[in-house]
This record gives C-alpha cells, sequence and structure tokens, in this order.
C-alpha cells in the first residue's frame, strides 16, 4: 500500500503588505497558528520560550483559552519576558500568509491525538520555513515532519525538553534554513493537491496490473503432458 497524504494549493505570491509584519526584536522568530484549546498545547510552547531567551513568539489564533494563556503572558511580563511574547488573536488569510513568510520557525506543540495532521505544517514548509512538532504518537504530525525532512520533534508537553530544541534551532541557523528549503521540495512534490492527483493515478495504475496479474494466476490450467500408456506393450519377438 501507499499512504497519500491530504494536499494544498501552494500560496499565491505575497503583495506588498500594507504594515511591516509585527515581530519587536531581533531574535529567532517562532510563530505558533491556531484555535486556542487544549489540545493545541501553547501553554507549554509559551514556558518554552520563557526559557528561551533567543526567541520571540507570536501565536495567532483565538478561542476559549485566551485568557488564561493571555494571564501567562502577563506572568512572564512581570518576570521581565516582557514583549517576547505576544497573543494576535484571529488573524485574515492574507495575514497568516505574511506571518508564514516572515517567521523562522513554525510551532505546532499540541498535546492530543485531536490534532491528526497539521495543515499548518504544510503551509509552513510552502513557505520554506522549519517545523517544530510534538512527537505524539497516533498522529500524523511527526509523520510528516520525519518523512519530509522539515524540521525537528519535541516530547509531548515537556516545556524543558521544547526550550532546548528552540535555542538548538536559534544556534544553528544554516541547518534551520536547510531544513526548511529541504520542507519546501517535499511539499511540492508530495504534499500538493497536484502530486496527490499524480500519486493516485500511480495507484490505481499498479491496482490494475494487480488485478491483471492476480486473474492470470488464477485461471484454470491445462495439462498439456502426453497421456501415459496403463497397459506396457510386450518387447518385440525375436523370431
Amino acid at each position: 500500500c501507499a499512504v497519500v497524504p491530504l494536499g494544498l494549493t501552494p500560496p499565491l505570491p505575497l503583495e506588498a503588505p500594507a504594515l511591516p509584519p509585527p515581530w519587536s526584536t531581533q531574535g529567532m522568530r517562532v510563530l505558533g497558528i491556531g484555535r486556542l484549546a487544549h489540545y493545541k498545547g501553547f501553554d507549554t510552547l509559551i514556558d518554552a520560550v520563557a526559557q528561551s531567551p533567543e526567541a520571540e513568539l507570536l501565536i495567532a489564533g483565538d478561542g476559549e483559552l485566551r485568557q488564561s494563556l493571555q494571564a501567562q503572558v502577563d506572568a512572564l511580563a512581570r518576570d521581565g519576558n516582557g514583549g517576547r511574547v505576544r497573543l494576535l488573536g484571529a488573524v485574515t488569510e492574507a495575514q497568516k500568509q505574511q506571518l508564514l513568510a516572515s517567521c523562522d520557525v513554525l510551532a505546532l506543540p499540541s498535546i492530543e491525538r485531536t490534532e491528526a495532521f497539521g495543515m499548518v505544517l504544510l503551509e509552513a514548509m510552502s513557505h520554506g520555513k522549519p517545523c517544530l512538532a510534538s512527537a505524539l504518537p497516533g498522529s500524523g504530525m511527526p509523520w510528516v515532519v520525519a518523512s519530509s525532512g522539515a524540521g525537528r520533534l519535541a516530547p509531548v508537553g515537556e516545556a524543558a525538553a521544547w526550550a532546548q530544541a528552540l535555542r538548538w534551532m536559534a544556534a544553528h541557523p544554516a541547518e534551520r534554513r536547510a531544513m526548511g528549503e529541504t520542507g519546501r521540495r517535499a511539499f511540492h512534490n508530495r504534499f500538493t493537491a497536484e502530486a496527490n492527483t499524480r500519486i493516485e493515478v500511480t495507484m490505481k495504475a499498479l491496482a490494475r496490473i494487480q488485478v491483471t496479474f492476480d486473474s492470470a494466476v488464477a485461471a484454470p490450467r491445462f495439462d498439456i503432458t502426453p497421456p501415459v500408456d496403463p497397459m506396457p506393450k510386450p518387447p518385440p519377438s525375436d523370431r
């Protein structure tokens, strides 16, 4: 069998933005995108960035945890980490694409299998951005990142390990950019709607060949061996 992944249409070229991206520091730009819900694990990501002075984090999205996550961000500000973590709220599609184009790393720290695949990983890959995702068993996230070489994985819900992974990425910009370019190639080769169509066509052709082969194997066979005379003939007489 073969895996046919979900596919996206490649993003259109960005028009010149009316406003500059909302990053405020010169550190590594880490982007989170998604609903502010428990299964997304953004609290882990916020704690990890608090332990990573090289990183700035923007989270785009809204949801039921907006208030509690904002309280977490405010507590970091009181501890001297103000400005490095911000919640942007809901953004438009154009704003999302602008954020993806301007970030250094896309982080997806989901903690439950509710995150079945992580389409935002493909969106980041389409922009040539490396991904840092949860090594969540039973989710498609680890497969997408590992099979495409588009980034690294971190243990689920472990802020210290996520901070270590972020510090590694900040300290290795060349490797980070290489992962992003590898992910971009993988996106165009495997994760676009066009690539999915090619895979499906190939699989259907192989299935037809397999059916033909199985039919040939199962067809009745005819024995063409000459029959054996059950009564042996007597030897010729000397007379």
